[in-house]
């Protein structure tokens, strides 16, 4: 009897759309606390959980659902899959909300200027405007949503290529 493995697109889109609104949530909390240009350690730890549990979630049901087998390649694929789905909904809400407010970007902006004023003390005007008009850059909806997707498709590979090397099922080798 032939079995037929369960499409690795449902998983995607099952645990991606559920690893978006996780995270679209997480952020959306960030927002409503007034952290959003203030993130730290504590916000990095969180998403690293929200990352690492949707991908586990997403391979172990794809394991279950074919009959306890998954090889490393299916478990890069699945996992870029919903790291890349899940963050282009995050992303998304990152946009819509900075549309929103637009204090965000002003307040984004300003952070970045304290801290490469605070941080470079004899640094010259030339290059003060420099760095601002890199900020400035690096603050609109195209350049955070390829960003965004840039750091989920390697957050993605890592943590599906560790989950997969965890989780796999190793092929019995028979003695001959």
């Amino acid at each position: 009897m032939i079995n037929f493995k369960k499409p690795i697109i449902s998983n995607i889109l099952k645990y991606g759309v559920i690893f978006g609104i996780i995270l679209s949530l997480f952020i959306f909390l960030i927002y409503l606390n007034g952290d959003y240009t203030n993130q730290n350690l504590f916000h990095l730890t969180v998403l690293i959980l929200i990352t690492s549990c949707s991908i586990i979630a997403g391979l172990l049901s794809y394991k279950k659902d074919n009959n306890k087998a998954l090889t490393i390649m299916e478990a890069i694929i699945l996992g870029t899959g919903i790291s890349l789905l899940g963050g282009f909904i995050s992303v998304i809400i990152e946009v819509l909300i900075a549309n929103l407010d637009a204090d965000i970007i002003n307040n984004l902006k300003e952070y970045q200027y304290e801290k490469i004023t605070k941080n470079n003390t004899n640094i010259s005007k030339e290059k003060i405007d420099q760095l601002i008009r890199k900020t400035n850059e690096q603050t609109t909806p195209i350049s955070w949503i390829i960003k965004g997707l840039a750091e989920d498709l390697i957050v993605g590979i890592v943590f599906s290529l560790i989950g997969g090397l965890i989780i796999r099922k190793k092929k019995k080798e028979s003695l001959t």
